[in-house]
């Protein structure tokens, strides 16, 4: 009785579809039919913001298999709907049929090479009802949805040969892991929904062959690997906060992990560990009611495992499931990203020339997964520690205001970034036997490019000469002029005895916008509005941290605002690393009002370092990208 409903309910939808085409003309009855409708794999290209699912079988594409490796719960893929080898179509009808505890239908269109785009660019009317979304039985739905076009009198078309129908996108509902490994479903096909229309008359259900998914999990191949940073630390002074940070990278969701441990073995003759920080990279996998548990120890004197004069630091970290259920929420890790810093007390030295070095291993090593196995590991990477060596005689350190190691400190190294005319100190200690020269004369020299500072100064009480210097920014090209590593030389002489050190710097934008854009090429306007989504991508040169807001505004064709959003964030690599970008992505979802004109829209991208309402300023300059807004069913 149920399906005797839909069915005529149904009827007078798929009668008001063809009406214009079925008026006067005589319906053929079903047979087998050599014109064929089937379900095709297109692949990810096409359409890559509706098809999220990932490690799709390149061999799969252009068939009927939608074949895919790895988890792809949550993700969606889409699929080509065809029909091949008809004559004189005027009109479809469809009527798929899927399983609704493995998918779930998101949504259906019609793509640009569609079968009715020459009657679309002829501005003829396309008809397309909205789409229903069918109970089929207890377990499965059914999508019913057609098309035809009105043909203005005197003109005649229809659609020869094969093409595309339509596309249509599913949502993965159902997990693949170690333990249910894998998971299959088909599209079918209802013949009661299915039709070809024909011009000038006739209709026929078509042949019509199922499509076929299939995701299988599969080890990754990646295999976590935890790793210290930085790989070579050289101590600058005895009693120094030494701190190395404990990541992991090559980390695959497939491996469902939930729990990391590791050790770090390092030698007390050098070492004296002091406190610790958690990590924050593990908080974006927490998902409901989840929690992390750290744990952290260091007091491990005596035991036999361990070589003379070592101790270590041992490390865990627990993602706890919710309380409510018991059960995990996805997503599980990936990536990379520090679990720990653990800091050390420097407590031994060297004499120059004499340096010792020593290593901080990684021992220990274990990650299980939700159900309690062991993933398997990729190889541990260690950290070369030299413990400070004192340099007898004369002695220069060139650096810049910045605290340790930032600021340049130690021989011949570079200093942290400096943005667009930005204030410039030097700083160069000069001392003797490890005791400050007092009254001696530095010189300083700067370069780059067509610019060359030369200043000089006193030494202070301390052994250190200053000089200061503004970053110029001239009134033509600054950007080309200035932007570049800048180098810089201080000297001195004591008793006949010459000795410098050098000192390089990066100036660019502090945090840099290189694009804002619309992850859809188009939006159709409502009376409802629409929710339009933009990816912001952004880097810095900055090794240490500093204070972003990112803002994103949506102009339409007339410049009327029509939206924004903020984020507040960090950028900079936190430790010591020089002259490299660090990259970062950021998806805003704003909502569009209905009031919005259809037409080419704007959307602007700006990092400040603080709101202008609250006395922030620009970082850079501002990034903007257009998209469109059309009007429902039309071009």
């Amino acid at each position: 009785m149920r399906k005797d409903i839909l069915k005529a309910i149904s009827t007078m939808v798929v009668a008001l579809l063809v009406a214009s085409m079925l008026i006067g003309l005589r319906i053929l009855p079903a047979q087998a039919s050599p014109v064929e409708f089937k379900i095709i794999n297109p692949g990810p290209d096409g359409y890559p913001a509706k098809w999220t699912a990932t490690n799709v079988d390149p061999a799969s594409i252009g068939t009927e298999n939608f074949n895919f490796t790895g988890d792809q719960f949550g993700k969606t893929f889409f699929i080509n709907v065809t029909v091949q080898d008809v004559t004189a179509m005027k009109g479809w009808a469809i009527g798929i049929i899927y399983d609704a505890t493995v998918l779930k239908y998101k949504s259906a269109w019609l793509p640009t090479d569609h079968v009715f785009k020459t009657p679309a660019d002829m501005g003829w009317t396309i008809v397309q009802p909205a789409v229903v979304i069918a109970d089929y039985d207890a377990t499965h739905k059914e999508v019913q949805w057609g098309c035809t076009y009105i043909m203005p009198a005197p003109e005649e078309w229809t659609f020869n040969g094969t093409g595309v129908l339509c596309q249509i996108q599913f949502e993965v509902l159902q997990q693949v892991n170690r333990l249910s490994p894998l998971l299959t479903t088909s599209f079918g096909w209802d013949p009661d929904w299915t039709s070809v229309y024909y011009h000038p008359s006739g209709s026929e259900i078509p042949t019509c062959s199922p499509g076929y998914v299939k995701i299988e999990w599969v080890p990754p191949a990646e295999k976590p690997i935890f790793y210290l940073k930085p790989s070579t630390y050289k101590a600058s002074a005895k009693d120094e906060d030494v701190a190395i940070e404990v990541w992991v990278r090559s980390v695959s969701a497939d491996w469902n992990i939930i729990a990391f441990q590791v050790a770090v073995w390092f030698n007390t003759t050098f070492l004296e560990p002091t406190t610790y920080e958690t990590g924050t990279w593990l908080n974006g996998f927490v998902n409901g009611n989840e929690g992390i548990l750290y744990v952290a120890q260091n007091d491990f004197h005596g035991d036999p495992a361990l070589p003379y004069c070592y101790n270590k630091w041992l490390l865990g970290a627990v993602i706890i499931p919710d309380p409510d259920t018991g059960q995990y929420v996805p997503p599980f890790p990936s990536g990379e990203g520090m679990l720990f810093r653990i800091h050390f007390k420097a407590i031994y030295e060297t004499i120059f020339p004499v340096e010792d070095w020593t290593t901080l291993q990684v021992k220990e090593e274990e990650v299980w997964d939700m159900f309690g196995l062991h993933v398997p590991l990729g190889i541990s990477e260690h950290c070369q520690y030299r413990a400070p060596v004192r340099t007898l005689g004369l002695d220069i350190d060139l650096y810049t205001q910045y605290t340790f190691p930032y600021g340049g400190q130690g021989k011949g190294n570079p200093s942290d970034m400096f943005g667009p005319q930005a204030e410039v100190i030097l700083f160069a200690r000069v001392v003797y036997n490890e005791w400050p020269v007092q009254m001696k004369l530095v010189a300083f020299e700067i370069r780059h490019g067509e610019f060359y500072i030369y200043r000089e100064a006193y030494t202070n009480e301390d052994g250190i000469a200053m000089v200061k210097f503004r970053i110029p920014w001239p009134c033509v090209d600054p950007v080309e002029r200035v932007f570049g590593i800048w180098d810089v030389i201080a000297t001195v002489e004591v008793a006949e005895q010459k000795k410098n050190d050098t000192l390089s710097f990066k100036v660019w934008w502090l945090t840099e916008i290189t694009s804002v854009k619309s992850t859809e090429d188009y939006y159709i306007q409502s009376k409802q509005g629409f929710d339009a989504t933009f990816v912001v991508e952004y880097r810095t040169y900055r090794m240490q941290t500093i204070p972003v807001v990112l803002t994103v505004t949506v102009y339409d064709e007339l410049g009327f605002f029509v939206g924004y959003d903020t984020f507040t964030t960090t950028v900079g690599w936190g430790e010591y690393h020089w002259c490299e970008f660090k990259n970062y992505t950021k998806t805003f979802t704003i909502h569009i009002p209905s009031n919005a004109v259809v037409g080419v829209a704007t959307v602007y991208g700006n990092a400040y370092d603080n709101l202008p309402w609250n006395g922030g300023v620009p970082y850079c300059p501002e990034a903007s990208s257009t998209f469109l807004i059309k009007k429902p069913g039309g071009p």
